[in-house]
């Protein structure tokens, strides 16, 4: 795919003042607020009232083990397999429970740091019903692993390491049944899981610890999505649709815990408003819509939203999110109608994710230019679906 670095689009330029001049932008950090006070004068010289809301946050933790523990535990039913087979049998539940059991601690934190949200409207806009663009402004902390060789094959041990555990809870089942296993299979299990579940842990440790603390530059991830956004607050500015008000929305501290989302959230209507989230769109063409969040607690997003958008393009893919989140799910848990949107150019998250290599240059034009194209698309099918619901 082409990578045009010189090309002057918007929406680039938006993404290289995010991304380059300003740089990593923490929650909480200098940074931040330059990138919301940038915003803010782009959004007011199009005619917008810009509000702005601190949100308390917790800092994101030094060290998560819960992923590391699920490797560890890996190993161990592998090894206790001859002896007992309770803990492989266990293995995938509690594979399944990582990622909520993250998600927990990281609600559980207390918030001892502020950040803050950007919100807006047009001032002639008093419309009662709303759909809201919303894209996180905060870039992650940068994990250690810096090759994307390496880094696919720590996405790959997370994946082998689940069909490993089902294998060996399978195995368990026959064990507790009677049956009778070789001793060499034994033998290769453990060969196995000490392959698998060392590389897992270790690459684990090494994703944590190995940047020190820094953080990515956060171009696709979300400076692309704050772009798209942007260039549609332009377009609406001069066009905004007859039926129902467009919103934009700004979040800080996405990337510790959602934050900033779930303070935006608790001040929506229900009844009245609508969220459409833009998380990393500046790469690929495959377009994807999230349709779940979660393993054990699940949460689903809103079936006419990812119905509309697949009346705007009907090659878009559905997503489950069984590891990931974002915004989008702080809004669901508010009881909020809302979906998210995402470009890649596999099945998978691209190599560059919270790494040093998520900057300007991996960033596609023609990507940035299709979502544009999608999202005005999607407008005015919005528009169709909001009459005939009122109709």
């Amino acid at each position: 795919m082409t990578r045009v670095e010189e090309d002057q689009t918007p929406a680039l330029d938006t993404i290289r003042m995010l991304a380059e001049t300003i740089g990593p932008r923490p929650a909480g950090s200098p940074e931040e607020k330059q990138a919301m006070d940038y915003l803010t004068g782009k959004l007011e010289s199009a005619g917008y009232q810009v509000s702005r809301t601190p949100v308390a946050f917790a800092p994101e933790a030094l060290y998560s083990p819960f992923f590391g523990l699920g490797a560890l535990f890996l190993i161990a039913a592998g090894f206790l397999l001859p002896v007992t087979p309770i803990p492989a049998l266990l293995l995938p539940f509690l594979n399944l429970c990582l990622p909520q059991l993250s998600r927990l601690a990281i609600q559980k934190r207390k918030p001892t740091q502020i950040s803050e949200n950007l919100f807006a409207v047009l001032p002639e806009q008093q419309k009662k019903d709303r759909l809201i663009l919303c894209a996180h402004l905060d870039s992650g902390k940068m994990s250690g692993i810096a090759q994307p060789a390496w880094i696919k094959i720590y996405h790959q041990c997370l994946f082998y390491g689940q069909r490993i555990a089902i294998f060996l809870c399978l195995l368990a089942i026959a064990c507790l049944m009677g049956v009778n296993l070789p001793e060499t299979l034994y033998t290769g299990i453990k060969v196995l899981v000490l392959i698998v579940g060392g590389l897992w842990f270790s690459l684990d440790l090494l994703d944590q610890f190995g940047a020190a603390g820094e953080y990515a530059p956060g171009a696709n991830d979300n400076a692309s999505g704050v772009a798209v956004a942007l260039e549609l607050a332009k377009i609406a500015s001069q066009k905004s649709p007859k039926a129902y008000e467009v919103a934009f929305l700004f979040t800080g501290a996405e990337e510790t815990g959602l934050h900033g989302a779930q303070q935006a959230a608790a001040a929506l209507d229900p009844a009245h408003d609508v969220v459409l989230n833009l998380d990393m769109v500046g790469t690929g063409r495959q377009l994807y819509y999230v349709t779940a969040e979660g393993t054990l607690s699940i949460l689903r997003t809103d079936k006419r939203l990812n119905q509309v958008i697949q009346k705007a393009e009907t090659n878009a893919r559905a997503a489950w999110y069984t590891v990931r989140s974002g915004d989008f799910a702080a809004f669901l848990r508010h009881g909020i109608r809302s979906t998210s949107l995402e470009l890649r150019s596999g099945d998978a998250v691209g190599p560059h994710y919270h790494t040093r290599l998520d900057q300007v240059n991996t960033i596609d034009p023609e990507s940035l230019e299709y979502m544009v194209r999608f999202l005005k698309f999607f407008l005015a099918f919005y528009e169709d679906e909001f009459e005939d619901n009122q109709s």
